[in-house]
């Protein structure tokens, strides 16, 4: 007897992650844009200076304050060298 083979692409049933390079560009996997950015296109950045943390705002629209947020194959990245100077 068949059973129908139930393929799913291994990218996909990752867990969210941001990651960030030695220039400053957060990258952000297809898990995270699924799960919290969805069709946001601009981030908002908080900054805790004294536990050296970073939070990201998902956002629509565009302020002062906030950060395009770019796309490529592997999901989304962002520039983020100006928050780490």
């Amino acid at each position: 007897m068949f059973e129908i083979f139930d393929y799913r692409r291994k990218r996909f049933n990752l867990k969210p992650f941001v990651s960030i390079n030695p220039q400053g560009i957060f990258r952000f996997n297809v898990a995270c844009h699924r799960q919290y950015i969805n069709k946001n296109l601009f981030a908002n950045a908080y900054l805790d200076k004294e536990l050296h943390r970073i939070g990201f705002q998902f956002v629509n629209d565009s302020s002062e304050c906030s950060m395009t947020l770019h796309k490529s194959k592997e999901g989304l990245f962002l520039n983020g060298k100006m928050i780490l100077d």
